[in-house]
């Protein structure tokens, strides 16, 4: 994925990882608030997101994504 850099409240970073995409499973938090690791260490994290998209978000669930359709 491409690198995307934000200033604000959103800090939690959250895809979809499931194999079932479009019937309302909720989203997964790869990196969240408390995560020990720290921030933006623990966001190199390796996973597969299956849907191709990212998000960093506050609590509210608002922030904004990143698509990536060729990776």
């Amino acid at each position: 994925m491409p690198a995307l850099y934000t200033t604000g409240p959103w800090y939690r970073l959250v895809t979809y990882l499931g194999d079932r995409p479009l019937n309302g499973a909720p989203l997964t938090t790869v990196v969240g608030k408390d995560d020990v690791k720290g921030w933006p260490v623990s966001a190199w994290a390796k996973f597969v997101a299956s849907k191709k998209w990212v998000a960093l978000a506050n609590e509210a669930g608002d922030g904004v994504s990143l698509f990536q359709p060729y990776t």
